[in-house]
């Protein structure tokens, strides 16, 4: 009688079952990695490891993708965005133990998976949703690391009359002072110094995508600062110590405390002298003075058109160095005039209409009109200079409704529809999204734009029917679809009256509005008016 056979000897030869029981093993073991162990109870696993990897180095801010949960994967915490990593000074005390020892096991690019005993986490403390004696576990990736402070361990500080400490770490100065009243470009990185020596860092440029455009020497930021940066040369790499006198002194906000020392690393990049030459002739109008630094155009902006300059607004301190209070140079960014009466000061209006693409002007207001429109950014009985060029004038674009019959209802108002849209019409409770540029148009047939949803960049919201709005919008948008394009007459009875809104509107006068309808959101209401 032959030897009863297992089952499974009934459907494995005996290699096969070698090969099915080595397969089997090996998956068990991946399933259950071996973590390493060190001396303070720290369980990690180099999940990804980097042959030739940089360790990070003790006060480099170091920056980590992670996912935290408690022991039984309860989720805490996470940052996988690695555009948004989070930062931290290793070595500094800013975060737990655990992950401080987690980073110094892990190179620049590796993976690990940490288990943090509660020694090491948040301990005997209950923290939020973390309970008591809880065992923490953490997946890393070291994504990278930076340099934080300059030379963080020198002390052979020159000290001023004021009380300032400041060091100049580069070896090769430039011949290039910095001047006061110009920008500088800096890369800088702020920070509390505590008691016990530790440095907690408040801001960064590198936090601010970027170096930071400043005027020095006037005073615009902590005295400490302003003196600091005109010790320096261009190309300096500077370390300024701040006592509390030439901080914030008592007072404290959320990331400096009252009476803190601070200190700034700063690169000086470069200086930007924002001040042109002076014109060659200057001309002299009711209270103000302008002058071509350079003229190029022919031909002029005109009332209506869209100005884009790049300018600088400053008043002068009894030393004579510039205060710049307005500047292109610091918004990064062209500024915008629609020439028409929504220019509150006259002296704008008239030498804005004097120039031409490509044109460069300087012109100084008295101190009576300068207050009449810049009262909150400079003080009394000091004239104001402005020195801009243009570079770009856009003529304003109105619907063509010359062959276009409007349609006339029982209130007064005239729509003459250039394009038709599609989808369903607008009722009251509906939410629009709407373009639009409103004028009047004078005697002569001239347009005069009051105000433009284009000049702000973005569609203006309204609720129809709701009273957010002159009567003649919540009346004349009933009706019209998503993308229409149309003119809108208002009589002044649906529009602002006997009032006005001087000088931008007359009283009793006709508006008009050439209008694009962007996006029409149906309400709840109007959708069941219509069932």
């Amino acid at each position: 009688m032959p030897k009863q056979r297992s089952l499974l000897s009934l459907y494995l030869p005996s290699s096969a079952f070698f090969v099915f029981f080595l397969l089997f093993t090996t998956i068990s073991l991946e399933a259950a990695p071996k973590y390493k162990t060190t001396k303070s109870g720290l369980k990690y696993l180099i999940t990804s490891k980097v042959k030739k990897g940089i360790a990070v180095q003790p006060l480099h801010t170091v920056q980590i993708l992670f996912t935290q949960t408690l022991e039984d994967g309860t989720p805490i915490a996470s940052s996988v965005d690695p555009k948004n990593p989070l930062e931290f000074i290793y070595g500094n005390g800013e975060v737990l133990k655990g992950w401080e020892e987690a980073v110094s096991l892990m190179k620049i690019g590796e993976k690990g998976s940490f288990i943090i005993p509660p020694s090491l986490a948040y301990g005997e403390k209950k923290a939020g949703k973390i309970p008591a004696n809880s065992t923490i576990k953490i997946e890393i990736e070291l994504i990278g690391a930076y340099q934080t402070f300059y030379n963080p361990n020198r002390t052979d500080y020159i000290s001023t009359a004021s009380g300032l400490k400041y060091l100049i770490h580069n070896k090769k100065r430039t011949n290039e002072a910095v001047k006061a009243g110009n920008y500088v470009v800096l890369h800088y990185t702020g920070y509390v110094i505590g008691a016990d020596g530790k440095k907690k860092v408040f801001d960064a440029s590198r936090k601010n995508s970027g170096p930071s455009i400043i005027q020095c020497g006037v005073k615009k930021f902590i005295n400490g600062l302003d003196e600091g940066i005109m010790l320096g040369n261009i190309g300096d790499s500077i370390t300024i110590v701040i006592p509390p006198a030439l901080g914030y002194g008592a007072k404290a906000n959320q990331l400096v405390p009252a009476n803190s020392t601070l200190g700034f690393d700063i690169y000086i990049e470069k200086q930007i002298n924002p001040f042109a030459e002076e014109p060659k002739e200057m001309i002299r109008k009711n209270g103000f003075t302008y002058g071509f630094i350079e003229k190029k155009s022919e031909t002029n902006a005109k009332l209506n058109d869209i100005v884009k300059v790049n300018l600088v607004g400053y008043y002068k301190l009894s030393d004579g160095t510039p205060y710049i209070f307005e500047s292109s140079h610091e918004k990064q960014q062209t500024q915008e005039f629609r020439l028409g009466n929504s220019i509150e000061n006259p002296a704008w209006l008239y030498v804005l209409q004097q120039c031409g693409k490509g044109d460069k002007v300087k012109f100084m207001m008295d101190p009576e009109i300068a207050r009449s429109e810049l009262k909150k950014l400079i003080p009394e009985d000091v004239s104001v200079f402005f020195e801009f060029e243009i570079m770009d004038i856009q003529a304003p674009s109105f619907l063509p409704v010359e062959f276009v019959t409007p349609i006339k209802f029982d209130n007064g108002i005239k729509i003459s529809l250039v394009v038709e849209g599609k989808g369903e019409a607008l009722d009251s409770a509906d939410v629009a999204f709407v373009h639009y540029t409103g004028f009047t148009i004078d005697s002569l047939g001239n347009k005069k734009v009051f105000d433009s949803s284009f000049d702000r960049g973005r569609a203006f919201k309204l609720t129809v029917g709701a009273g957010e709005v002159i009567k003649g919008w919540d009346k004349g948008l009933i009706g019209r679809k998503e993308e229409d394009q149309f003119r809108i007459e208002i009589p002044s009875e649906l529009g602002y009256g006997k009032e006005g809104v001087p000088p931008l509107i007359f009283q009793n006068e006709t508006l008009y509005f050439d209008m694009y309808i962007v996006k029409i959101f149906k309400s709840e209401v109007s959708t069941q008016n219509k069932g």
